[in-house]
């Protein structure tokens, strides 16, 4: 019987990067961001609305499809251990696989200074002109951040997320992933990575990694999600931040 974990957080936090590590071990497949999330949501949304299920509900049907779609989606992958990146830890999603995943919930949230992914994110947009962050005139380094970080966009998503586990005392039960630790300290991370999700240590070949296969990043005109291969190492912006983007994003880790 399969077993599914999953990984959620910040974006530019190292998601790629684990998931390419993890999948040399045979028994791990760790995917890249899961449409899984759009699936469950959008199924109960027509459920919900559909005026035939009113009419006819097969609502009890519907909940033994949801308890096995997890299992049914990777049927055919050989893996013992399924790990999504996704949305997961938002509060419709995670009640969503609290409900309907086959096994305890395990999830690694991926974390990282904000103001460094800010930069990351501005480093790729001064590197290429046609990066989404460039899009409808944005031209201005604030223009850009403040973009970045608007309400219902991914970044607010995962922090408000983060944030919420925090205040309901309920973010012990996960584990975080600090960027730093996963590129200084990379083995000791993956080592409790293993013991966390309870599966049987594996020694990863640093030195020579598989890049994680299938993101089309069209969506952000360029390859965000493209790893360094051959060695773990730490990117270094050379970007000055603004002093109003500092003062107004500073301090925004809200796991700590």
């Amino acid at each position: 019987m399969k077993k599914f974990y999953f990984i959620s957080g910040l974006p530019r936090s190292g998601n790629t990067l684990l998931s390419s590590i993890l999948n040399e071990n045979p028994d791990i497949l760790s995917t890249g961001q899961s449409i899984i999330p759009s699936v469950f949501y959008d199924l109960m949304e027509i459920t919900q609305n559909n005026n035939v299920n009113k009419l006819y509900s097969q609502d009890e049907r519907f909940e033994i499809f949801y308890k096995g779609l997890l299992n049914n989606f990777y049927k055919e992958d050989k893996q013992k251990y399924i790990i999504q990146r996704g949305e997961w830890i938002t509060p419709t999603n995670l009640e969503i696989i609290q409900k309907y995943c086959p096994n305890e919930i395990k999830i690694i949230i991926m974390v990282r200074d904000v103001l460094d992914i800010i930069k990351s994110h501005l480093n790729h947009a001064n590197s290429y002109p046609k990066y989404f962050l460039n899009n409808d005139n944005r031209d201005t380094q604030r223009q850009k951040v403040n973009h970045l970080m608007e309400e219902d966009r991914y970044m607010k998503l995962m922090l408000s997320s983060i944030k919420k586990l925090k205040d309901e005392n309920s973010l012990n039960n996960y584990l975080l992933i600090e960027y730093d630790d996963l590129v200084n300290n990379t083995e000791d991370t993956l080592k409790s990575i293993y013991k966390y999700l309870d599966i049987k240590y594996y020694k990863h070949n640093l030195k020579n990694i598989k890049q994680l296969e299938g993101y089309n990043d069209s969506l952000f005109n360029h390859n965000l999600h493209e790893i360094y291969t051959k060695e773990i190492k730490k990117q270094s912006y050379q970007i000055d931040l603004e002093a109003d983007i500092i003062n107004k994003y500073k301090g925004l880790e809200v796991w700590k």
